[in-house]
């Protein structure tokens, strides 16, 4: 069979191997060209080149593979350092049967961790493949998440929960009150690891600088960047969030939440995700004081953390004229009207705003006896915010 010889996608081959599989079949048919632009392969030399070619395709998915397993390497220390804090309540609250859970997940992924990020990159992340990690460390952190789960619930339950809580959604098919504490922590402490951004954290303390981390800061934030280095930014982006946790947690405990609610839900809020202690959600407190530091922390969570970089000496001008913050205030307050004005109270109007705004979910009071017309207001702010 007679190929048109194309040079622009000729493979190259040793000219031994053309020369041996000549001389392998000889004939006067695999030794001549046929007009210019014409190439006649002598008989076995493609076979002889395809053998040689095999490897190197092989060779493409574990390429690939291998840029892979690394940075998941980090995402499992991640995890198993989100076991920690769970265990210690574990262990506080006497819950033996979840201190034995978290300890052992916590112990099996940090080995798993240890060995996957040994595993070096031949070179820095694609964006598609950027996107795809950071699509399969939530994947994973929701599956995981589903394991302490087990004993009191279905996996199928604890999944829902776990993937609940990464993406910061707050919906639950479990009531907080039949849960151990150490349990409700750690919902609450994922919606704090999913506001955060798994990548983010592991940025921040783990993943080497370059442009593999760059390519995954950037799959999973987008272009906010604080910094020309996605390391130091992830790391100032994670010192804002701290600084909000810590700053938050005090406040709540000095309106009068218990040391452990007040964890808790600074948790759920600074990620604007909504897990509470309770069914009734902050509307079991019935405390204006504790509504009032709930509603500034969720728009605190729900702003950019970018803009907090801002409240240094000399670039606070620059803050108060960023648009982007006072459109969140505003509308805040234009829900916090509109649902007040249909539930017939400002406060809880403005909070119920507020929560629906900044898609947090926490609520002063049932959703069931919220009037029509406020649900619609909220259910647009849900929107607005979405």
């Amino acid at each position: 069979m007679r190929v048109p010889l194309d040079h622009r996608h000729v493979v190259p081959v040793a000219q031994g191997d053309l020369h041996e599989s000549a001389s392998d079949t000889p004939g006067p048919d695999h030794d001549h060209v046929h007009g210019p632009g014409w190439y006649s392969p002598p008989k076995g030399a493609s076979k002889r080149v395809l053998r040689k070619l095999a490897p190197q395709a092989t060779m493409v998915p574990m390429q690939r593979l291998s840029r892979v397993v690394g940075p998941i390497g980090y995402v499992l220390l991640v995890f198993a350092g989100s076991m920690i804090p769970p265990s210690l309540v574990a262990g506080i609250y006497r819950e033996w049967q979840e201190l034995t859970i978290f300890l052992g997940l916590g112990g099996a992924a940090a080995l798993l961790g240890a060995i996957a990020s040994r595993f070096k990159p031949d070179r820095a992340l694609e964006p598609e493949e950027a996107l795809a990690l950071t699509a399969l460390a939530y994947l994973l952190f929701s599956l995981l998440g589903a394991l302490p789960f087990l004993p009191v619930t279905s996996f199928l339950d604890g999944w829902f929960e776990a993937a609940s809580g990464i993406t910061t959604t707050g919906l639950s098919v479990l009531r907080p009150e039949e849960l151990p504490r150490s349990l409700v922590l750690f919902r609450s402490l994922y919606q704090w690891i999913g506001g955060a951004g798994i990548i983010v954290i592991s940025l921040a303390l783990l993943l080497p600088p370059g442009r593999t981390a760059l390519a995954l800061y950037t799959a999973e934030h987008g272009g906010e960047n604080l910094a020309g280095n996605v390391r130091l930014t992830a790391r100032r982006v994670g010192l804002v969030y701290l600084a909000l946790t810590a700053v938050g947690f005090f406040i709540y405990w000095a309106c009068g939440m218990p040391v452990y609610e007040a964890g808790v839900h600074i948790l759920s809020t600074v990620s604007t995700g909504g897990f509470s202690v309770y069914s009734d959600s902050i509307g079991h407190y019935a405390s204006p004081a504790i509504e009032g530091a709930v509603a500034f922390f969720m728009l605190c969570g729900a702003t950019s953390f970018p803009l907090f970089w801002l409240l240094r000496p000399g670039r606070f001008s620059t803050l108060v004229k960023e648009r982007q913050l006072w459109a969140l205030v505003v509308i805040s307050l234009i829900l916090g009207g509109l649902s007040g004005a249909a539930m017939g109270t400002a406060g809880g109007g403005l909070f119920q705003g507020i929560s629906a705004l900044t898609t947090t979910g926490f609520s002063s009071v049932p959703t069931g006896e919220l009037p029509a017309a406020a649900r619609w207001v909220l259910l647009i702010g849900m929107l607005i915010g979405g």
